[in-house]
């Protein structure tokens, strides 16, 4: 009887760590609804496609991206120089607080659980690298990645 009651704990103690980790996963599907997901593992950009750039978030996930742009030409599209050097854009934003474009650097914030999702392109003349970086679950940089169009 002892055994039976400590293999039920056991399972219980493990089901219930598991169960608390689903709640903080981040899952990056290939493909969402504006297209390619960029949050997944590509690095190679075409300017004239729309991406999406979302993710799947537990209920308690918390997921921030951080884009720096390191473009040789770094004025932007219309940006405060008024050039056309390589940027992204935008659109439809589903669960994301995004911050202003400033100092080559935009922050993504997703601000709801579940699907996130943005419509991502981009413009400008030149050739583009931005470097992404990603925080999961924390305050702490999780991993980075560079995206070149």
């Amino acid at each position: 009887m002892k055994t039976l009651a400590g293999l039920l704990l056991s399972f219980l103690f493990f089901y219930s760590i598991s169960s608390c980790q689903k709640d903080r996963d981040i899952i990056y599907e290939d493909y969402m609804t504006y297209g390619h997901n960029l949050l997944t593992l590509i690095d190679s950009i075409n300017p004239v496609l729309h991406y999406s750039f979302g993710a799947e978030l537990g209920e308690d996930a918390e997921l921030k991206v951080v884009l720096t742009n390191l473009s040789v030409d770094t004025s932007g599209f219309n940006g405060s120089a008024g050039g056309n050097g390589p940027v992204w854009s935008y659109g439809n934003s589903n669960g994301w607080l995004v911050s202003n474009y400033s100092n080559n650097t935009q922050e993504f914030i997703a601000n709801k659980k579940g699907t996130v999702n943005l419509d991502m392109f981009f413009v400008g003349e030149g050739e583009g690298k931005v470097q992404v970086d990603y925080y999961e679950n924390s305050d702490q940089l999780s991993h980075s990645r560079f995206w070149y169009w």
